[in-house]
C-alpha cells in the first residue's frame, strides 16, 4: 500500500518521469478511492491536478479534518483508460471542475 503525504506531488508518489507535451498518450487525472478518472489535455496538467486533489485533507462538506468514514483521495496522472471521442467529450467538463473559483467563467 502507498503512504501518501500531504503536499507530496504526485509525481514522487508515482515515480513517473515527466512527459512532453508530445506524448502520443491521452492523460487524465484518476482519483483513486472514488475512482474517478478526470481527462487532462496533457500529462503536466493532470499532474498539477492530482497534485491539488491530493492537497485536501479535510472534509468538505464540514470543514473539519478526515474522519475514520470519510473517502480518502488519492491522485496521479495516467493514461485515459477510454476511447479519444470520450476523451474530447470529457475534457470541457474537466478543465471547468479543476478551474479555480477566481477563474471560472460565467455562462
Amino acid at each position: 500500500m502507498m503512504v501518501h503525504r500531504t503536499g507530496e506531488s504526485a509525481e514522487a508518489v508515482i515515480g513517473h518521469p515527466a512527459v512532453s507535451d508530445a506524448s502520443p498518450f491521452l492523460w487524465c487525472c484518476h482519483a483513486r478511492g472514488p475512482d474517478d478518472v478526470h481527462a487532462a489535455p496533457d500529462y503536466e496538467t493532470a499532474l498539477a491536478w492530482s497534485d491539488m486533489l491530493n492537497a485536501i485533507n479535510w472534509n468538505t462538506r464540514t470543514g473539519a479534518p478526515f474522519s475514520w468514514n470519510d473517502c480518502l483521495i488519492k491522485a496521479a496522472p495516467a493514461r485515459w483508460p477510454h476511447s479519444a471521442a470520450s476523451h474530447a467529450e470529457d475534457l470541457p467538463r474537466s478543465i471547468a471542475g479543476f478551474a479555480l473559483p477566481e477563474a471560472k467563467v460565467e455562462s
